[in-house]
């Protein structure tokens, strides 16, 4: 007899096909130990944000001499920060 404090969940069944694509694209699934999908990088730890940030650093630290000046450029974010003046 199953306690009534328990709520039955679905395992839901993904087909290697679906793993592929999704492998493509970077997110490796993986099964943690609820038998949840989770991509890897969810399981270091990490948002996506971070990991992409992390992937493309790496891109950039590979690349050839001539390429690289170009792509930390791009990199470089260019933000402006504007200081309102105090209102008197």
């Amino acid at each position: 007899m199953r306690s009534t404090n328990q709520i039955p969940t679905k395992k839901k069944k993904t087909s290697q096909r679906y793993q592929r694509h999704h492998a493509h694209f970077g997110v490796v699934l993986d099964q943690n130990i609820a038998g949840k999908m989770v991509a890897y990088w969810r399981q270091a730890g990490l948002s996506y944000i971070r990991f992409s940030a992390i992937c493309a650093s790496a891109v950039r630290a590979a690349l050839k001499p001539q390429f690289k000046v170009e792509a930390l450029k791009v990199a470089e974010s260019s933000v402006k920060v504007y200081v309102p003046k105090a209102i008197a």
